[in-house]
């Protein structure tokens, strides 16, 4: 890392989750903003200290009632980000303002940051009236912000065509009984009821009065964490993380002005001098999410042991109960900042699960988590399930029902709960042998040698090799910054070593290049899957009958137990190897899998025969060279570069517009005169 950077901020993070449940707040305790709820003239008031005017914090946002409509795309549960702000006194009031942190100078002097600080504007989000003073603590108005739509609701609501909808204050109010003050994080709980001009068929369908749905909107005001030590860890686009991305304008011109850190969550070991013997070590603080109290079972069981995958690939960091998912404790408040949760979602029909961060926009580092978890994703699966039950055979499927779908179930919870931890998709990890969770994985369904069915590895039972050392990249503990160096390049390196790549979303799909990376697939190649699922798919389709749904069903419903299958073999005509890279390491060898038992077979042009046939001479059919070494996917965390933005798809079959006009690059700068 280049630099680094050093945060005096509010408080350390003791709000941050603990072993045990967060303790109420005592008489003699100060809050960390104080509040009260003025319920006669239906107004919350703010108590700030004088040692909390000028002090950076943390506003979060989390909408406490979903829209139940996909189309709305407002779910229970559901995140609106993190922002950090300060309170500023000016005058008799007290303005809320917030800085830009997409912008900054890194290392450079007091004039170079300020040039870049003063580039772009800040924000002043809110003003409150001070209706009050007391030995310096001021107290204001703050009702205009907190029964506002921060959130954007309006905005979802137009967007489906839901009408026009903005904020009735006579029918909106701050819930009391979930507003109150802790040491580090002040909780404010908004009713909002909102009217809304010619409601759509959306707001007819999710709501009992389509002209007046009413939403719960919750605020979370949380000291900022202090670094003791901690260092922010810089982004490499070939481990796979998100995080904050932005300016940095003291680069020189060989950069980019483009930088970024990782999403992680602070582990500390208890014991620094075990931890560097190489002892597995407890961290000062364990992260632990608590189960939604709505889960049913047997889906609460799955989801609790899916998301404890990660305790043990933590051990992999050197960390030993790092990470756990438990019940939430009774009588605890699901919107306090202080806990972060796994939400069980309903809708009107089947939508996304979603594993979203709250984090420090300054470091990157994560301080709490939402993750929403589709209730209807386990139809989903049964409907695959079901669609087998008729080439089963006298003895049935060799995996009962429930088993098949809890299996999906927990491997689904590690998936999601792996975005909350900092990861990335990764598309290309089915083909090198289920190396991770965070693909989007297709059942693996084999046909044994007497025709039956094979369902017992249908879903990975644990987390894969890029899981492990991506985690380790993200968490491993280096005392000092020289060592953090050595021991994130020793990572990449074995990454390299043993043939784990990393691609996401942006070069997946049917515009990516690369033949291996797509979603929804299992299998070496698109040629194994296409092979192996021909071969199923006939005999499903061959024996497909009623059998598929329950007695007394409607046939109609046998629809649901049909299947496509839709593989992306074109990626294969005309496809290139793209992989993340950086000066100094080799190329991935895309041909073998990580997996050691994998022959290493097929793949290159040329073969005769087996599937590098089957290719049709796609990796002959680009230009020069079996390997395009000059160009890589874009990184997840770097976003657009100027002057290369348009380079990449095209210079696989016309060259020369990677080399050529103006219009076909992002920006002209380099035309100027």
């Amino acid at each position: 890392m280049r630099h680094t950077l050093r945060l005096g901020a509010a408080a350390a993070l003791a709000f941050g989750i603990t072993a045990e449940a967060p303790r109420v707040l005592y008489a003699q305790e100060r809050p960390f903003i104080g509040v009260r709820v003025d319920a006669d003239r239906n107004k919350v008031l703010l108590e700030v200290t004088p040692d909390r005017i000028g002090k950076d914090f943390l506003h979060q946002t989390v909408l406490a009632t979903g829209g139940g409509v996909g189309a709305l795309g407002l779910d229970r549960g559901q995140t609106g980000g993190s922002a950090v702000e300060r309170f500023e006194r000016r005058g008799k009031r007290l303005v809320l303002v917030r800085d830009n942190w997409s912008v900054r100078a890194l290392g450079a002097d007091e004039a170079g940051m300020r040039a870049a600080r003063e580039a772009f504007p800040t924000s002043v989000v809110a003003s409150f009236p001070i209706e009050g003073e007391a030995n310096g603590t001021v107290t204001a108005d703050a009702t205009s912000l907190f029964l506002s739509d921060t959130y954007g609701i309006a905005e979802s609501v137009r967007r489906s065509q839901g009408g026009n909808a903005r904020v009735d204050a006579t029918r909106s109010w701050i819930d009391a009984a979930r507003t109150r003050g802790f040491p580090l994080n002040t909780e404010i709980h908004a009713v909002l009821t909102f009217g809304v001009d010619n409601p759509g068929a959306v707001l007819r369908r999710a709501a009992p009065d389509a002209a007046s749905p009413t939403f719960e909107l919750h605020h979370s005001l949380v000291a900022l964490p202090e670094a003791n030590g901690w260092r922010p860890r810089e982004a490499d686009p070939r481990a796979g993380f998100f995080g904050p991305r932005f300016f940095d304008f003291a680069q020189t011109f060989q950069g980019t002005y483009g930088d970024g850190y990782i999403n992680r969550w602070r582990l500390v070991p208890k014991d620094p001098a075990a931890y560097a013997r190489g002892e597995l070590v407890e961290p000062v603080k364990p992260v632990i999410y608590y189960l939604d109290p709505g889960i049913p079972e047997p889906y609460r069981t799955a989801l609790r042991e899916g998301g404890n995958w990660w305790g043990k690939v933590m051990e992999g960091a050197g960390f030993k109960n790092a990470f756990s998912v438990r019940d939430l404790p009774s009588g605890a408040d699901p919107m306090d900042a202080r806990y972060s949760m796994m939400y069980w979602i309903h809708r009107n029909g089947p939508g996304p699960s979603v594993g979203p961060s709250l984090s420090d926009p300054r470091t990157g580092e994560i301080l709490r988590t939402v993750v929403r978890m589709d209730a209807w994703r386990s139809l989903v699966d049964y409907n695959i399930y079901a669609g087998m039950l008729p080439a089963a055979g006298p003895n049935g499927l060799n995996v009962s029902a429930e088993a098949f779908a809890m299996s999906r179930r927990r491997q689904h919870a590690a998936h999601e709960i792996g975005h909350t931890i900092g990861l990335s998709h990764n598309y290309i990890a089915h083909s090198q042998g289920r190396t991770s969770v965070m693909d989007y994985p297709f059942p693996l369904v084999t046909v044994d040698a007497k025709g039956n069915l094979d369902l017992s590895k249908a879903y990975a039972p644990f987390a894969g090799a890029w899981d492990s050392l991506a985690i380790r990249y993200g968490y491993r503990w280096y005392p000092d910054e020289a060592s953090e160096r050595a021991g994130l390049a020793k990572t990449v390196k074995e990454m390299l070593d043993r043939n784990v790549g990393f691609v996401a979303d942006q070069d997946a799909g049917a515009e990516g290049l690369i033949p291996e990376v797509t979603r929804w697939v299992e299998g070496k190649t698109m040629f194994d899957a296409v092979e192996r699922t021909a071969g199923v798919r006939k005999l499903l389709i061959d024996k497909f009958d009623e059998r598929a749904i329950k007695p007394g069903e409607p046939m109609y419903n046998a629809q649901h137990a049909l299947h496509a299958c839709v593989p992306a073999p074109p990626l294969f005509v005309g496809g290139v190897d793209q992989e993340h890279r950086r000066d100094g390491l080799p190329l991935r060898d895309a041909r073998r899998r990580a997996d050691p038992d994998d022959d290493h077979s097929g793949g290159a042009a040329g073969e005769g025969a087996g599937h590098g046939a089957r290719r049709l001479g796609a990796r002959g059919a680009r230009r020069p060279g079996a390997r395009d070494e000059a160009h890589s996917p874009r990184a997840v965390w770097r976003g657009r570069c100027a002057g290369v933005d348009r380079v990449g798809r095209w210079h696989v079959i016309r060259p020369d517009l990677a080399r050529g006009r103006p219009r076909d690059r992002g920006d002209r700068r380099d035309h100027a005169p």
